[in-house]
């Protein structure tokens, strides 16, 4: 055994007795759940958090030139109640520091807290206190449960008075009393997408009649939206008076209490009832000047992201998840569709997100039980790799590379381009689980993408789309536009081949297994494997899309497969758009 002794500098010194493991050509600090601190940090002496091993990073890292670092994390459970973050100050272009679980181990790093004190009540119900703030899942023994729901009555109908603001439904069958709507919301689907709007209020007529009313100008947005609009639910969500099935829950935050209707099976006061508090679990983020550098995480799991975004205002889908905000709608386009002329939407948030790093690995790594996007590589994130990667059980897409704003599609410096980064070799796999328009991995604006030899499987909706914008944030733009930029968009020289996506586009019809849009100037989509995916298209190349090349291949596995559509925006007179069609024979 080696000891490595820290530069005394002020952080360093209550540390000077440390001593670490050293392997050949690299230093060890170790961490388990049941470690300590102030330990020395060797497999023997283990510390406790992630936090702490961070801090000894750094301290190790303030000489320029050393050992490659290895921070190993024991497997267990590291709930966090902050975000665990990285910047230049945590990494080195001399060394290597990689965190990672031992071969076959799982670390988990969550973002949830524990439920206790269950007690039962009449009915079959359970009750727990929960003064968490406000969260839209619940896991039991690493299963999510589903929110007090139920369905619209058979004689709802529109309620949009003239000249008044009563907008909403009316039913005479509404089984819900006006004491119990505080967190009343609608819910509604179309061929593309998911919708999320509060109620604002339940009234009663002279003749008995129940009202549920909202906001007159989040209706209209909705029922004007791009993305296709919404107008008649599917289904309530946010009381308790709907609590009455096996596996359903509801939060009173106000009371701060939780309520859950148990299985037969389950036994409360020995299960694990865990709910997700923090929203973003890791945050890497450099600087254009000081990019974080040479990071690897191996076989880490992030679990219990939390997004209660819904809860506070409409959550009205356009694509991908990607929302309409409702505080800034303004621009009209053919006198349909309201929304920021650009196509600059507002992304639901991620539970992992990298800005500004270069070179960074994120192999054999879990992303799961998450309440909104699982991964997000964002601005200036250049020549990762994300490899063996496992999404599921996601409430949102499963990722995205790129941004959906000015930054993203023409940045001022290149050095925000998102370039060069690979996904490679994951799998894709029930994601889309309550906002089901989301997508299993969304490239936006970015260049040189590779997305290869990755599988995507039980999907709601679409599960690789690629570009962004319409077309409108391209050069020239899209026709009926005023302004346009002279310059492409980072949009270019991306490849999605031999890919596996097989039994998506379960619950939505308008998109495709791979979706398109705008121009990609280089672009291939090639010898992908596309077969048993009921709706919509296998390849949907939808509007603006141009400067594409497209290797159809058949699945040749006893399925048909359709090829693929030209959306009706695909081609402009105002535009050089040219997709190039690539027979390819059939896999044997």
């Amino acid at each position: 055994m080696i000891a490595v002794c820290f530069p005394q500098t002020a952080v360093a010194q209550k540390r000077s007795a440390y001593a670490y493991y050293k392997a050949p050509r690299q230093v060890q600090i170790v961490v388990a759940p049941n470690g300590d601190d102030e330990a020395e940090g060797n497999l023997a002496n283990p510390i406790r958090t992630l936090f702490e091993a961070r801090e000894r990073v750094r301290d190790l890292l303030i000489e320029q030139r050393g050992s490659d670092i290895e921070v190993l994390i024991q497997p267990g459970f590291y709930r966090q109640d902050s975000t665990l973050t990285f910047e230049a100050m945590d990494c080195s272009p001399h060394r290597k520091v990689t965190w990672q679980t031992p071969l076959g181990k799982k670390a988990n790093l969550s973002g949830g807290a524990l439920v206790l004190g269950w007690e039962p009540l009449k009915g079959g119900l359970w009750k727990a206190p929960c003064k968490h703030p406000a969260f839209r899942q619940l896991y039991v023994n690493g299963q999510r449960r589903q929110r007090a729901r139920g369905l619209m009555p058979s004689d709802i109908q529109t309620l949009n008075k003239a000249g008044d603001s009563l907008v909403g439904y009316r039913s005479r069958l509404f089984q819900l009393t006006k004491g119990q709507t505080k967190h009343l919301e609608l819910h509604y689907a179309n061929g593309s997408g998911y919708s999320i709007m509060p109620v604002s209020n339940l009234q009663m007529d002279s003749t008995g009649e129940k009202q549920l009313l909202i906001n007159p100008r989040w209706f209209a947005l909705m029922s004007r939206k791009e993305g296709g609009a919404m107008t008649m639910p599917t289904h309530i969500e946010g009381s308790l008076a709907l609590l009455d099935q096996p596996g359903e829950w509801y939060h009173d935050q106000e009371e701060g209490m939780l309520y859950y209707y148990p299985f037969a099976s389950e036994e409360l006061t020995s299960a694990e009832v865990s709910v997700p508090v923090l929203t973003t679990i890791m945050q890497i983020e450099g600087t254009e000047e000081e990019p974080v550098v040479n990071l690897k995480f191996k076989g880490l799991t992030f679990s219990e992201g939390n997004w209660a975004g819904p809860d506070q205002k409409p959550m009205l889908n356009v694509f991908a998840n990607a929302m309409a905000d409702t505080s800034s709608m303004s621009e009209v386009i053919d006198s349909l569709y309201i929304g920021p002329r650009y196509g600059e939407y507002q992304e639901s948030p991620s539970h992992v997100v990298l800005k500004h790093c270069h070179g960074l690995t994120l192999y054999g790594c879990l992303f799961t039980r998450m309440g909104s996007q699982g991964l997000k590589l964002g601005e200036g994130c250049k020549d990762n790799l994300v490899e063996y990667a496992l999404f599921e059980d996601i409430s949102g897409n499963g990722m995205t590379i790129g941004g959906m704003d000015r930054i993203a599609h023409h940045p001022s410096d290149p050095r925000y381009i998102v370039e060069r980064n690979t996904v490679r070799n994951c799998l894709v796999r029930r994601v889309g689980v309550d906002f089901t328009g989301a997508v299993g991995l969304l490239s936006t604006y970015a260049s040189n993408t590779v997305i290869e030899m990755n599988e995507f499987t039980q999907l709601p909706y679409t599960a690789i789309a690629l570009g962004w914008g319409w077309g409108r944030a391209d050069s020239g733009g899209m026709a009926k536009q005023t302004r346009v930029f002279p310059t492409s968009s980072t949009a270019k020289n991306n490849i999605i081949r031999n890919n596996h996506i097989h039994k998506v586009m379960l619950r939505h019809a308008e998109g495709g297994a791979i979706y398109t849009m705008g121009a990609q100037p280089g672009s291939q989509i090639m010898d992908n494997v596309l077969y048993n995916n009921p709706q919509g298209y296998d390849i949907l190349l939808g509007p603006g899309t141009a400067k594409l090349e497209v290797g159809i291949n058949k699945a040749g596995l006893g399925e048909a497969t359709k090829a693929p559509t030209l959306g009706s925006q695909i081609m402009s007179s105002a535009r050089e758009a040219t997709v190039r069609i690539v027979q390819r024979p059939s896999v044997p």
